[in-house]
């Protein structure tokens, strides 16, 4: 009865969507992406029929992804010849190409009729998705279809509309296709066994995204003309990542006064989206409020400049390397982004108040290595504090790393409880 509900509301919906595409550039370009996206996986699928089944996992947007990379690496040191596609939905994956990867596409909107082509083409060993990403009509097709589905470092929110009305089903019978679940820890765990009521197959597997982390650190590199420039960071670095105009609002009316009394620091601001309208906008707040920045692509060296616009994609994870306190956007506007990143390079973290999706955010806060700000004032207090008190800041930091590197394996493990048997069969 939920499916059918399900797809009573988005049937309804289509019309809409339509309309939209003709009226939004952004929905416009949304659209395009799924079309020309499935265009090259018919032809990449064309390629790859005499190399056996691919292993399909999905990653919601940019952390997903990172946790889906953590699963490929765990399979392929198992497995060298197996191929593995990965699926993406948000836009803000700009790029779908990788190293690693042997294909990457954008998913489709979970219509019913889209999806019995879809599978029959790609005819995965199995699939698996990130987190909380999942598709009512997509899990439905693989079913049917005898395709083992599981669900991957898997959290949810306590206050999650899954878990209000569960006498109702509206969820269950979706979680319930899964062939496993491995949860990000134990409190995930206890809540997902609302949903998911197979206790044999409900695994704590943590979380693969710091698989990926500790992964980045140890192999990737800045390019020479990135590391040049950053080397010639003498200050104190502030970090403001992944950050959305509510994280604007928060930080900057105060901004100038913190840095008028540390003329010792320097501010990197890496905005959510670069893109041409989110840089203009962060530099409309910045002027607003008497505060001078620069775009990174328009300078030389760090020197005489206190802050500065990242304008170059890649740089955020590496970046950290180099800072001395980083500031996590995303919980004053939806949901906080990765904070487990600057963690491992033993940094302080600090947030807006919205971390409860986020596993790794609230074992860092429980952990000592994250602080939750739920206004703006409170979270320039807290910086101001941190900047002055170093001790303050190696300790948290230690932590933080410590907590990091404890989690690492998830990946192997998530691979040995459901994945080993599905593709050595």
């Amino acid at each position: 009865m939920s499916l059918l509900l399900y797809n009573i509301l988005i049937t309804l919906l289509w019309p809409f969507y339509r309309t939209l595409i003709l009226y939004s550039g952004k929905i416009a370009a949304f659209h395009d992406s799924r079309v020309l996206s499935l265009r090259d996986l018919d032809k990449f699928l064309i390629t790859i029929k005499e190399r056996g089944k691919p292993l399909w996992l999905h990653a919601s947007s940019v952390g997903e992804f990172d946790q889906a990379l953590g699963i490929l690496r765990a399979v392929k040191k198992h497995h060298k010849q197996q191929i593995v596609i990965i699926s993406v939905f948000s836009m803000s994956v700009k790029t779908l190409s990788h190293p690693e990867a042997d294909f990457i596409f954008r998913l489709p909107l979970d219509f019913y009729f889209i999806w019995p082509a879809i599978i029959k083409k790609i005819n995965p060993d199995a699939f698996v998705t990130m987190t909380w990403d999942i598709f009512p009509n997509l899990m439905h097709h693989l079913n049917k279809n005898n395709i083992p589905a599981f669900l991957c470092s898997a959290a949810l929110n306590k206050t999650s509309s899954r878990l209000r009305f569960p006498l109702l089903q509206l969820y269950r019978p979706v979680y319930e296709k899964f062939q496993g679940i491995g949860a990000a820890d134990e409190n995930n765990r206890t809540l997902l066994s609302i949903l998911y009521r197979d206790e044999n197959h409900l695994k704590i597997t943590g979380d693969s995204r710091y698989d990926t982390i500790l992964y980045k650190i140890k192999n990737s590199k800045l390019k020479a003309e990135d590391t040049k420039m950053f080397s010639g960071l003498k200050n104190n670095v502030l970090v403001l990542a992944s950050t959305y105009n509510a994280d604007d609002q928060a930080i900057l009316p105060r901004l100038d006064s913190l840095l008028q009394k540390r003329s010792d620091w320097t501010v990197l601001i890496f905005p959510h989206h670069v893109d041409r309208t989110r840089l203009q906008e962060v530099e409309k707040n910045t002027s607003q409020h008497n505060l001078k920045t620069v775009r990174y692509s328009k300078i030389s060296s760090f020197k005489n400049n206190k802050i500065i616009v990242v304008d170059k994609l890649g740089l955020l994870a590496l970046s950290y390397r180099h800072a001395t306190l980083a500031y996590v956007g995303g919980a004053f506007h939806h949901r906080i982004h990765n904070t487990a990143e600057p963690a491992a390079f033993g940094i302080p973290v600090l947030t807006g108040p919205k971390i409860e999706s986020s596993p790794a955010a609230l074992a860092l806060q429980n952990a000592g290595a994250l602080i939750s700000c739920d206004t703006g004032k409170d979270l320039i207090s807290e910086m101001a504090d941190l900047m002055d008190e170093e001790k303050r800041r190696d300790k948290m930091g230690g932590s933080g790393k410590q907590l990091v590197k404890n989690q690492s394996g998830s990946s192997e493990l998530f691979y040995k409880e459901f994945l080993k048997n599905v593709l050595n069969s």
